[in-house]
């Protein structure tokens, strides 16, 4: 699985759990859910090992 497939698996499972959403939320709870999303999909990213090859080829040179 590439890096850009588990981004596409992980943004499609949250935006369906969204669209499921029927009551509109507070911007303060909207801030909150997205921090929510968030925090739970760097920990489901965190769970893989991610070879250093994946990484894209560029060099940064300031």
């Amino acid at each position: 699985m590439t890096r850009r497939e588990l981004a596409a698996a992980l943004a499609s499972s949250a935006s369906l759990v969204r669209a499921q959403e029927e009551r509109k939320l507070t911007p303060e709870e909207l801030l909150a859910q997205e921090k929510a999303d968030v925090r739970n999909e760097s920990e489901q990213l965190e769970k893989f090992n991610v070879p250093m090859a994946t990484e894209p080829a560029f060099i940064f040179r300031p």
